[in-house]
């Protein structure tokens, strides 16, 4: 048996410096590792579909941009249909304040990004922004959803 050489994993697979632990135990995705056996699939193929930039998602939105530059609105209708009631499933967090803290305070930190954007712009701010905004829109949508699930609205 022959030994290879180990390198840190630090910023790699393991851990991402400014992240902690890459996702909270384990080195790989644990959506990829639950819908593998569901699709046939390895844990690293399904990894792959839902990472990096020609992921499923950004082409599932060109397909959907290309969808709209037609005026096809039946065909996107019946193409969102899956994607539609896979959301609809979504479990609905619980009302609670502390998840309406959480939501003030992500659109908080999102309006300090967007201020030092305009304040000192630089690739840094950018991206500072893009984070932070994209934070924000996920407690937005938990706050939503927690709003829907508590007076039975449907979204």
């Amino acid at each position: 048996m022959r030994t290879v050489g180990v390198t840190s994993l630090t910023g790699n697979a393991g851990t991402v410096p400014s992240r902690g632990s890459r996702w909270l135990s384990g080195h790989s995705d644990p959506v990829a590792r639950l819908v593998a056996p569901l699709l046939g699939m390895r844990p690293v193929s399904v990894e792959q579909l839902i990472s990096g930039r020609a992921n499923v998602f950004v082409r599932c939105a060109t397909i959907i941009d290309g969808f709209v530059a037609l005026g096809d609105d039946v065909r996107l209708c019946k193409a969102m249909a899956p994607i539609d009631a896979a959301l609809a499933k979504a479990l609905r967090p619980a009302f609670t304040p502390q998840l309406v803290r959480d939501e003030s305070e992500a659109d908080g930190a999102e309006d300090v990004a967007e201020n030092l954007l305009f304040v000192a712009p630089s690739r840094q701010a950018a991206l500072l922004f893009l984070r932070r905004s994209q934070a924000a829109r996920a407690a937005a949508l938990r706050l939503e959803r927690a709003v829907a699930g508590k007076w039975e609205i449907g979204l």
